[in-house]
């Protein structure tokens, strides 16, 4: 630009380097992308959310997210999808984020479907779930037995933990407590199992049942 000069809408990072507009390639550093959103200060969309958090990559999307958060997406769904496309890319979600965070966005967009805002079941939903014994209470189930055997196997090639895993059945009794529900249907390019996302508080009647 002539002069030097910047566009009074360019952000200028604490190296000197002049980040405009267009978004910039940033790739390992979370907080670094969420401040160029909140100094552009206008309302995220699903596209350039798929963008950066892509580039920041699986481990880095909850920081990404969280720091988002009250920044604003577009609508509810835009949310939505990005909450629901961060959870599932995360490789330990509960690790990523505290449970109260995760529970407060997913509690926020109201009850989801795929990603989408969707009409909240009416009746109670028996679930399963693999897991250690301390990590039985977990925000993660599913009705389908195909992925509970999945994550309880611990042989051959499909295995998915080193360790055996117990195999849990809950009901869980008040459909408040259902957050989220993910089909086959959905596909965020990485191909997620059938779950539900639920609020632990609203778990009944814990069983093994292998």
């Amino acid at each position: 630009m002539p002069g030097g000069a910047h566009d009074s809408h360019d952000h200028v990072l604490e190296n000197g380097e002049i980040m405009t507009n267009e978004m910039p390639m940033i790739l390992d550093d979370a907080s670094a992308m969420v401040r160029w959103f909140i100094d552009r200060g206008t309302v995220i969309t699903t596209d350039e959310y798929e963008v950066a958090s892509t580039r920041l990559g699986r481990a880095r999307g909850p920081e990404l997210l969280s720091g988002l958060w009250d920044v604003g997406f577009t609508d509810a769904n835009t949310a939505a999808d990005a909450l629901l496309s961060t959870w599932i890319m995360a490789e330990w979600p509960g690790r990523s984020l505290d449970a109260d965070e995760w529970l407060e966005m997913f509690g926020s967009v109201g009850f989801t479907r795929d990603g989408r805002v969707a009409r909240r079941p009416e009746k109670a939903v028996t679930l399963y779930r693999a897991a250690l014994p301390a990590h039985a209470e977990g925000m993660t189930w599913t009705d389908n037995l195909e992925v509970l055997d999945f994550f309880a196997d611990t042989r051959g090639s499909n295995a998915a933990f080193d360790v055996p895993h117990l195999r849990y059945r809950a009901t869980v009794v008040d459909p408040p407590f259902l957050l989220a529900e993910v089909t086959g249907a959905y596909d965020n390019g990485r191909g997620a199992e059938v779950q539900w996302i639920v609020d632990p508080l609203g778990l009944d009647g814990i069983e093994v049942i292998s």
